[in-house]
């Protein structure tokens, strides 16, 4: 505590706390007591001059229902379900959609009735690279979430981006052709030899 003043004039009461009787997360309220030699006493309170804080070095939790990296959805529009929570106060959500930012979600509006909230990602002719960052009040951000998905109402392009079917059937179709060859030229040979 540091004094200042006095003399006729009035006295000023500087209080010092160290900040490592802050350093467990939690919320704190300081209050402070003072009262002089003729007994006359004041609190921050009763001047309404509250202190109340909260210490948050928690990111922030998200969770992702219906949607899965490498996810193919045949629609034209596929809806997913994201539910974010803080332990103290909720800033944002940002949702980047191939690398730049496509939804950012204020922290009143992420608290739905429901309890989370549904977005709807819409179709597009490749995959999509999904990524979800959410951030609190504090200043604490959450690892990023990342979803590679192919969301489209076309069937060939569905068809065309799955990997093992396309190279199945392109590899059967060209062993159906080496066998077709086989046979003819055998045949031919057989019609040659007669």
């Amino acid at each position: 505590m540091e004094e200042a003043g006095g003399d006729g004039q009035w006295k000023q009461y500087t209080y010092t706390i160290k900040a490592t009787a802050f350093s467990e997360e939690g919320e704190y309220s300081i209050n402070i007591y003072s009262e002089d030699t003729a007994t006359n006493s004041s609190t921050n309170k009763a001047k309404e001059m509250i202190i109340d804080f909260i210490v948050d070095k928690t990111a922030p939790t998200v969770a992702v229902a219906n949607l899965e990296d490498m996810g193919r959805y045949q629609e034209e529009a596929h809806e997913f379900n994201v539910t974010v929570k803080d332990n103290a106060v909720l800033a944002k959500l940002e949702i980047y959609r191939d690398g730049e930012l496509w939804q950012s979600i204020e922290g009143t509006d992420l608290l739905t009735p429901e309890g989370y909230l549904t977005i709807s990602l819409p179709e597009a002719g490749q995959y999509q690279d999904i990524e979800l960052i959410a951030y609190d009040a504090a200043g604490n951000v959450t690892e990023p979430l990342d979803y590679r998905v192919l969301v489209t109402s076309n069937g060939w392009i569905q068809f065309y981006n799955n990997k093992p079917l396309f190279g199945g059937s392109i590899a059967g179709v060209a062993a159906v052709g080496g066998v077709i060859a086989f046979l003819i030229a055998k045949r031919k040979k057989k019609e040659e030899d007669k």
